[in-house]
């Protein structure tokens, strides 16, 4: 059991790094997105923005379930 718990708060080391790398591509894209002239490349920018934006979302989620599943495991293991 202590071993799936290291592996679980591996898993949210590796999401905090890659909820990090997602942000500062956020703040790229939406810095990119000033800088577009035409409406056509605004288009691209703000499709990729919305995949950003979403990946954001989903590791966030994944990363609160990781949370919900340690406090469970520490009540369990710490239950007489």
């Amino acid at each position: 059991m202590v071993e799936r718990a290291n592996s679980r708060m591996k898993g949210a080391e590796q999401i905090d790094k890659e909820l990090e790398a997602a942000y500062s591509l956020k703040d790229q894209l939406e810095s990119e997105l000033t800088k577009q002239e035409t409406m056509s490349e605004r288009v691209v920018v703000r499709k990729d923005l919305r995949k950003c934006n979403q990946k954001i979302r989903e590791m966030t989620d994944w990363k609160d379930d990781l949370k919900k599943i340690r406090k469970g495991l520490e009540k369990i293991s710490h239950h007489p």
